[in-house]
């Protein structure tokens, strides 16, 4: 028992340490709370301002439709990307070659030869 005193004395130690240090922390994030409540309070009070930059969008593409310039030139271009496309060269299809005089492999015919040659000599 006399022992063991010492480790118990110093777990408590210890645990009463990591118990402190908790109560800090705790009293830390209170305060940044509370600093996050009055920001949060403060920025609440400020009117929101928000754009119309969907009906300004909207008028421009409903202007640029009516616009009858921009359909001309619209299919000016679809002509001339047309035109460019079919210039394109092409390139002629590979031909295929076959080799005549290709060694032709014969699996049984090797397996005869290698018997031959790998056959005992009773000389």
């Amino acid at each position: 028992m006399k022992q063991a005193l010492p480790f118990i004395i110093g777990i408590l130690i210890v645990v009463f340490q990591m118990y402190r240090k908790y109560q800090e922390e705790q009293s830390k994030a209170l305060q940044r709370q509370a600093q996050l409540r009055k920001q949060a309070e403060k920025a609440s009070k400020t009117p929101v301002v928000r754009s119309n930059n969907w009906q300004d969008k909207y008028e421009a593409a409903i202007e640029e439709r009516l616009n009858p310039m921009n359909e001309v030139n619209r299919a000016k271009f679809n002509r001339k990307d047309k035109k460019n496309s079919n210039k394109l060269p092409q390139k002629p299809p590979l031909e295929v070659v076959e080799l005549a005089g290709a060694y032709q492999f014969d699996l049984k015919n090797a397996i005869i030869q290698q018997a031959i040659l790998n056959r005992p000599n009773y000389d």
